[in-house]
């Protein structure tokens, strides 16, 4: 009865929550990243506050990007499979958006502490390969989530015009 008192409301399906839910974790990651980023990067001066800008930075748009591979995911698993995705804890989606990077910014850290700020900016050295701790990872969800583009689109294109999900009218 909710989701037809929200549909009539004009808030959408249940599916539309998820989506708005994985979206507003992404662009609330990509609010903060700016941030941080207009607010901190030229605090040069303070040399602790310069290492916390920088990963923070680190850690906030690594997990903007998470959240951009978990749509594409989101959109794959919504097109291929015959049950219904968009029901259920999103703890999977949790982890991988804001777990993972803070996994691998607590590597990067750990590894290499002295790597985070220089004296023009509070940010990664491009000279310096921690950078590869953030275009690494970045690089490879961007390659995953074109590859769950082209899946998805298949399974679009290819699925049968009598299939239907579970529960939809």
């Amino acid at each position: 009865m909710k989701t037809k008192a929200r549909m009539e409301r004009g808030m959408g399906t249940p599916g539309d929550m998820w989506d708005t839910s994985i979206r507003r974790h992404g662009a609330s990651a990509l609010l903060l990243a700016q941030l941080v980023f207009l607010l901190g990067i030229n605090q040069t001066d303070l040399p602790l506050a310069c290492t916390v800008v920088a990963i923070l930075l680190q850690f906030l748009y690594m997990s903007a990007v998470g959240w951009a591979l978990l749509e594409g995911l989101h959109l794959y698993r919504r097109r291929s499979e015959p049950r219904h995705v968009d029901r259920g804890p999103m703890r999977f989606y949790h982890v991988l958006g804001w777990g993972l990077p803070a996994f691998i910014t607590g590597l990067a850290v750990g590894l290499d502490p002295e790597g985070y700020g220089n004296p023009d900016f509070c940010w990664l050295s491009i000279h310096d390969s921690l950078v590869w701790s953030l275009a690494g990872p970045s690089a490879c969800a961007v390659a995953v989530n074109i590859f769950f583009l082209v899946l998805a689109a298949r399974a679009t294109c290819t699925t049968p015009q009598g299939f239907e999900k579970k529960g939809m009218a």
